[in-house]
């Protein structure tokens, strides 16, 4: 059982690798700066890769675990712990996530504002440049 237990918190580390992970680029995007979003979202994969990878190394050990009868209450509480801290950072994260979405699809709308007004500002231009469409007409006409 101590393997099980020694899993859960390498588990809960990671957990918190990516919670300070995502801590850092929230002060980043609150400040405009989108300019390691690639590298961001990458280390967040690698971190979960890992947390795949104990995770299946939980379950091997779970299969060789004795029945429950055999687990101590010192252990049970070790787990329960582990658990709760598990739950409440993920919680923290799924906030951040939200957080972290809200700041890009922000600058995606501004972006977009600032697209359509350069489109809207180019045809005022090429409409200025051309002159009005009737006196170019009349001039073939004559």
């Amino acid at each position: 059982m101590d393997s099980i237990i020694n899993l859960l918190k390498e588990k809960n580390h990671y957990l918190k690798k990516f919670y300070t992970l995502n801590k850092a680029e929230i002060i980043r995007l609150a400040e405009g700066d989108f300019t390691r979003l690639d590298y961001f979202y990458q280390s967040r994969e690698n971190i979960l890769d890992v947390i795949s990878h104990i995770e299946a190394r939980m379950e091997e050990d779970l299969g060789k675990v004795q029945p429950a009868s055999a687990i101590t209450e010192d252990e049970r509480q070790k787990v329960r712990r582990e658990l709760d801290f598990k739950d409440d950072v993920v919680n923290q994260i799924l906030d951040q996530d939200l957080q972290i979405l809200t700041y890009i699809e922000n600058a995606k709308t501004e972006l977009i504002k600032e697209l359509q007004e350069v489109k809207k500002n180019r045809q005022v231009i090429s409409a200025y440049h051309s002159g009005p469409q009737s006196n170019k007409r009349l001039r073939t006409i004559k």
